[in-house]
């Protein structure tokens, strides 16, 4: 199988993604809460790339969300404020009342 090359924003994205990871395995809250932190910068800048139909796109970017959902059921006790820090749109392009026009 072959990859295409990554851009410097799907670089950084990966980056992103091991930081959530090792701070998930941590387990702690505080670990748990940043996981969720990492993952939201993530997933900012996959929004930041082109939705051109890609299927290794599209595969990131459900393995950030799925990540991120796992981190966020396992520390229940992380405040609503550092949840609402995700980006504002869906897999399909930006969500309808956030800044969409």
């Amino acid at each position: 199988m072959k990859f295409a090359p990554l851009s410097d924003g799907r670089k950084s994205t990966a980056e992103w993604l091991l930081r959530g990871k090792a701070l998930e395995t941590q387990g702690t809250a505080s670990a748990l809460t940043e996981a969720v932190q990492a993952y939201d910068a993530a997933l900012t800048l996959l929004h930041a790339e082109p939705l051109n139909g890609s299927d290794d796109f599209r595969h990131e970017l459900a393995i950030v969300w799925m990540n991120r959902g796992r981190a966020r059921s396992a520390a229940p006790a992380i405040s609503p404020s550092a949840s609402s820090r995700s980006p504002a749109f869906t897999c399909g392009g930006p969500d309808p009342g956030h800044g969409a026009e």
